[in-house]
């Protein structure tokens, strides 16, 4: 029915589109300039980049290496595109230790957020403790967990898990490598035994996704499908949409009430005040019960080649 048509599919090495013989342009959907798009799957951000650099792609939206970011400006156009997302680190509440609060909230304590940015995104990004973006009319800037490394160890001490056995998932991709790598350095510094765990981004979801494979924690993001809090509370956090497999809700989060108040605001879609205030409150209620650790709001860059003329990006994912 769109302009184009797959050609080719691999779920690890990328696809191929073609022009539609059978599309008819509208008003809103043009025929499209390119015969053929050929996309490549690369995992790596350092090789993704310098596919651009040396003419062989014309463009990358993967996370520039940020010892890269000043040279990729004058090699081709690099474009930073804000879009509503979050980065964050799941805790499954259903698996030691992370079925203790102390726990959750030590690790919330032990993540230096700013730090993350540099390290990851080489600043192209914002520190968060929200679930919501920015972007959004029901955001509320949360201040619940300063960065405080000593507290952290002490929670951990408290809660009788100095020492817990604890697997780090990831997928591998560069960005997600770094941050969950500095993640698992987080957790053993706070008195864990954390290791990491690696997958293909082609299975990475659906094996954390798998009730079965009980992960205990790991990297995770989710960008915007349709801009309103029940993309992210309702897809992410019910308990009452977690299911044996391909589950979004990771940290297997269930708190009774606030299954209760995200169905009752279901049924008030409209974000007036009153309604921006009381998913305000569900996040709040979250948040304390700590079954993430968002850590950024990425600001994505577009890299093109110097050929690269006029663009246009979609900014729902």
């Amino acid at each position: 029915t769109g302009p184009y048509r797959f050609s080719s599919f691999d779920a690890n090495r990328g696809f191929t589109m073609v022009r539609n013989k059978y599309f008819k342009p509208t008003k809103y959907i043009p025929r499209g300039n390119p015969d053929k798009v050929d996309v490549s799957f690369v995992s790596d951000a350092n090789s993704a980049t310098q596919r651009v650099i040396n003419g062989q792609a014309d463009y990358s939206n993967g996370a520039i290496p940020p010892d890269r970011i000043a040279n990729a400006k004058s090699k081709g156009h690099l474009v930073l595109r804000d879009a509503a997302n979050t980065y964050y680190f799941w805790m499954n509440t259903r698996e030691a230790p992370f079925n203790k609060l102390k726990v959750r909230q030590a690790v919330n304590y032990a993540i230096d957020r700013k730090a993350l940015q540099t390290l990851v995104w080489g600043g192209l990004g914002q520190p968060t403790q929200n679930i919501l973006p920015p972007t959004y009319p029901s955001y509320r800037k949360l201040k619940l967990y300063n960065h405080n490394v000593a507290k952290a160890r002490q929670m951990i001490t408290a809660a009788g898990a100095k020492g817990a056995n604890v697997t780090v998932w990831t997928r591998e991709v560069s960005d997600a490598l770094v941050a969950a790598q500095y993640y698992t350095s987080v957790l053993n510094n706070i008195g864990l035994n954390a290791k990491l765990t690696t997958l293909p981004r082609a299975t990475y979801y659906t094996t954390i996704g798998n009730r079965n494979t009980k992960a205990q924690t790991g990297w995770a993001r989710w960008l915007e499908d349709y801009p309103h809090p029940l993309d992210w509370f309702d897809v992410l956090l019910n308990g009452n949409r977690i299911v044996d497999q391909n589950n979004n809700n990771y940290a297997y989060y269930s708190n009774k009430k606030v299954n209760s108040q995200i169905e009752s605001l279901k049924k008030a879609p409209v974000l007036t005040p009153a309604v921006n205030a009381r998913w305000a409150s569900v996040e709040q209620t979250i948040m304390k019960d700590a079954p993430w650790a968002p850590w950024s709001n990425r600001v994505f860059p577009e890299f093109f080649s110097k050929k690269m003329g006029c663009i246009h990006v979609q900014l729902l994912y």
